[in-house]
């Protein structure tokens, strides 16, 4: 998958880093549920930029083990 490919290179990994912190920054200067939100969204792009994580792999990874027919293994080891 081209995306995901795209998504573990470093200037991206740091593009997700800086907007994550980025919206953490701006929902700490709301005093609000609209604040709490827009951190807790900031978690998401900040964690997976720092742990290398592209999230569309892991949701294709999903998908595709779902359509494995039964008694093969989901993770393609034996």
């Amino acid at each position: 998958m081209w995306c995901s490919k795209l998504l573990r290179s470093t200037p991206a990994r740091m593009l997700l880093v800086i907007v994550g912190l980025s919206l953490i920054v701006w929902g700490s200067t709301h005093p609000s549920l609209t604040g709490l939100v827009l951190m807790m969204v900031g978690m998401v792009p900040t964690v997976s930029g720092l742990a290398g994580i592209c999230l569309l792999d892991e949701v294709h990874r999903s998908r595709r083990a779902r359509n494995l027919p039964p008694g093969q293994p989901r993770e393609g080891r034996a």
